[in-house]
């Protein structure tokens, strides 16, 4: 389980910090790219 702060989630790197603790933690794969929806 993660947990965001409301910081985190303000400045909208909410998506890549979980995409990065996801990757650290061997659930999403090295090679994992996010498309950017901006």
């Amino acid at each position: 389980t993660y947990a965001l702060c409301g910081s985190i989630r303000l400045m909208g790197e909410a998506d890549d910090s979980i995409v990065r603790l996801a990757t650290r933690d061997g659930f999403v794969g090295k090679g994992y790219y996010a498309k950017e929806s901006k």
